[in-house]
């Protein structure tokens, strides 16, 4: 349902916050939740959107408005990138009318923000395998 996260140590972009996902529904929670929430800059979130064109129900254009007239975000902060893959079996992340949405913010201070407020949570609830939580567990 919901793709996020930090990425690769050695492939990141330290100052990177990173959010993936194809549901506009939920990509607007997660946007908002940045902007109203969290307090970050609007024009410091930028939207990365990529296609593939030989599935794609909708044009670049439409995209674009969507992102723009749905998500509420300016247009210059979104950037859509189109590619042709033949695919033999559609999946269902690939068969999103949509496109592929990545959420980014590059700011080291932001990405600090982000992720101690991720370490709180999971430092109150328990989590198998995440560590940190009442438990203790490794």
């Amino acid at each position: 349902m919901a793709e996020g996260g930090f990425g690769k140590k050695e492939h990141r972009n330290v100052g990177r916050v990173t959010f993936t996902n194809t549901d506009p529904k939920i990509i607007k929670m997660v946007y908002n939740f940045f902007i109203n929430y969290m307090k970050i800059s609007k024009d410091k979130v930028k939207i990365y959107v990529s296609y593939n064109k030989s599935i794609a129900i909708l044009d670049e254009g439409e995209i674009l408005n969507f992102c723009k007239n749905y998500l509420n975000i300016p247009e210059n902060n979104i950037k859509i990138y189109s590619y042709n893959r033949k695919v033999k079996k559609i999946r269902r992340r690939q068969s999103s009318q949509y496109g592929i949405c990545q959420i980014r913010i590059n700011n080291v201070s932001i990405r600090n923000l982000i992720e101690n407020f991720l370490r709180s949570i999971l430092q109150t609830i328990d989590v198998p395998g995440g560590g940190g939580g009442p438990t203790g567990s490794p």
